[in-house]
C-alpha cells in the first residue's frame, strides 16, 4: 500500500548505471520475494492438513492433504525464504555502502519523507 501511494524519488545523478541497476533489482526481487514466501507457505500449509490462520483469522482451505504436493511447496518456501534473506543482506549492505562513502542523500531517499 505504501509503495502504491508513494511516489518513488528519482536516483540520484551521482549513481553509476550499474548501482542503479543493482538497486532496481534488489527492490524488485524484495518486493516479489514479499509476495511469494506467504502465498507459497499457505499453498503448503493448504497440502498439509491443517487450516492456516492470518492473523487469526482463518483463511479459506482449498487443497487437500497431500504429502508430496506439501513438501513441494514447503521448499519453494524455504528457498523463497533463503533469497529473502540475501536480498535484505543485500539491501543493508548498500545502505551501508552508502554510508561509508557519506552519501547522506542516497540514505535519506531509502527512508521515508
Amino acid at each position: 500500500v505504501w509503495k502504491i501511494r508513494s511516489v518513488t524519488p528519482a536516483f540520484p545523478k551521482s549513481l553509476k548505471p550499474i548501482e542503479v541497476k543493482l538497486a532496481t533489482i534488489v527492490h524488485h526481487s524484495l518486493y516479489l520475494m514479499l509476495f511469494l514466501q506467504p502465498l507459497s507457505g499457505y499453498i503448503s500449509s493448504s497440502f498439509s492438513g491443517y487450516k492456516t490462520k492470518l492473523w487469526g483469522v482463518p483463511l479459506p482451505h482449498w487443497g487437500w492433504k497431500d504429502k508430496e504436493l506439501n513438501n513441494f511447496f514447503t521448499e519453494i518456501h524455504d528457498i523463497c525464504a533463503l533469497i529473502l534473506i540475501a536480498l535484505l543482506i543485500a539491501h543493508i549492505a548498500g545502505v551501508i555502502n552508502h554510508l561509508y562513502k557519506k552519501e547522506g542523500d542516497i540514505v535519506k531517499r531509502m527512508w521515508f519523507g
